[in-house]
């Protein structure tokens, strides 16, 4: 369910001028996502072993949910420490 949520989300930032023109928003649990998502698009690596390819789709999926952890730590309480380490590190 959060890698669908991720996806959804990722769709919206798009269609709302992309990646690059999301994280000029004035909330900053979006901003942080919307770098940690960036990131993850950027860490893209080709490789031709089709198990490397796995272990790689795997590892970009648990960014990508480590970038949903953003959104979901914060939707809990945006004052806490974890939701304002998380926006921090995505300055």
């Amino acid at each position: 369910m959060l890698v669908k949520r991720i996806r959804m989300i990722s769709v919206v930032a798009l269609m709302s001028g992309g990646l690059g023109l999301a994280s000029c928003s004035s909330d900053p649990v979006q901003a942080a996502y919307d770098d940690c998502m960036a990131q993850m698009a950027e860490a893209k690596v080709e490789v031709s072993n089709d198990a490397m390819k796995g272990m790689l789709e795997g590892i970009q999926k648990m960014g990508e949910s480590a970038c949903g952890m953003i959104l979901t730590s914060c939707e809990k309480d945006r004052e806490s420490a974890v939701c304002q380490g998380m926006i921090k590190s995505h300055d």
